[in-house]
């Protein structure tokens, strides 16, 4: 069975979507570069500066893998999906 605002008048299009005390007690919004700024400097992140900070050993077990890595990702941008 559907309800509608007859059913709940308070649900209405102009009955608040917090009460008063809630309002009232808000922090201010961050904005995404604030959230972001925080986010690295709590995970200590450092920037790339060099593709060798990517590189690392034991990846791949076989140069089969590799090939099959290389085909995925060839594949995945073909169809704009990577």
């Amino acid at each position: 069975m559907t309800t509608g605002p007859a059913d709940h008048p308070a649900a209405g299009p102009s009955a608040p979507l917090d009460g008063p005390e809630l309002v009232q007690h808000r922090q201010p919004r961050s904005s995404p570069r604030e959230l972001l700024d925080n986010l690295l400097s709590s995970k200590n992140v450092q920037p790339i500066r060099s593709v060798d900070d990517l590189a690392c050993e034991g990846i791949f077990d076989t140069e089969d893998e590799v090939d099959e890595f290389i085909t995925f990702t060839y594949a995945q941008r073909q169809t704009g999906t990577a």
